[in-house]
């Protein structure tokens, strides 16, 4: 049964990358079609820091969740488990939410000192918001992949492609006419509302587990939080995060 379990989720989570393969590249088609080649690359400008702020928030939070839930919910120590997403939200809005401010606020130096390209700002300082929502996001991605539940991740990634190629085609008509400043603006304007969306579609399958499952909110202090073992489990795969971007940065 664990074996069929396993083939099924692998099969779907699959069906799902290639499927969110295939409407990326079709996205990606009708946006150069869109903003044209000198849009692309300005995006691929953008892209380069946004890139470097997001890898520093999600990657590897995914990862140390669904350890931190599989390890407790083999013991079945279930109220552990659900101590360990909470904490890891509580990690990840910190490390995001500070990471999120020092996009914004360096925005102008960034495009200016760093990229060269003024044009840029603009549309840093409109991914910057997106930072908090993808890190939530990441935990909860974690948890579902830790429960088993891959249906909810798969479906999550394609409704948040899919969100991201609403709202720019909703505004690019709109946008790309005031020149590529504006044109690259629509673009992240649909990566941060994608980003957005997928967080509240998570929250609400949380919700929706907590309700089904009877579950009890679970209050902590912070003086408990950081004595936690949990705790330095999960900080110890953010600060891998800073170290391998100060690596990038100075090798």
């Amino acid at each position: 049964m664990r074996k069929r379990a396993f083939l099924i989720n692998s099969l779907m989570l699959t069906s799902a990358v290639l499927l969110s393969r295939v409407i990326g590249i079709s996205f990606r088609v009708y946006m150069s079609n869109k903003i044209g080649a000198e849009g692309i690359g300005l995006y691929q400008l953008i892209c380069t820091i946004f890139l470097f702020a997001s890898t520093f928030v999600t990657s590897g939070v995914s990862l140390a969740v669904t350890r931190l839930v599989t390890e407790a919910l083999a013991r079945k120590e279930y109220q552990k488990a659900k101590t360990a997403v909470r904490r890891a939200l509580v990690l990840g809005l910190f490390f995001s939410l500070l990471m999120g401010g020092a996009l914004f606020f360096s925005a102008d130096y960034i495009g200016n000192q760093v990229l060269k390209d003024p044009r840029t700002i603009l549309s840093l300082k409109i991914l910057a918001p997106s930072l908090p929502f993808m890190a939530v996001s990441a935990c909860f991605r974690g948890y579902f992949f830790a429960v088993r539940q891959v249906i909810k991740t798969a479906s999550e990634q394609l409704l948040e492609q899919i969100a991201e190629i609403v709202i720019f085609a909703l505004v690019v008509n709109f946008l790309a006419p005031m020149g590529l400043e504006y044109a690259c603006c629509a673009i992240v304007l649909g990566t941060t509302g994608a980003e957005i969306f997928s967080c509240l579609f998570f929250s609400l399958l949380i919700i929706k587990a907590e309700v089904s499952g009877n579950g009890k909110k679970i209050s902590f202090q912070i003086v408990s939080l950081i004595r936690c073992p949990i705790f330095h489990k999960l900080q110890e795969s953010f600060l891998r995060n800073i170290i391998g971007i100060f690596f990038v940065l100075y090798h």
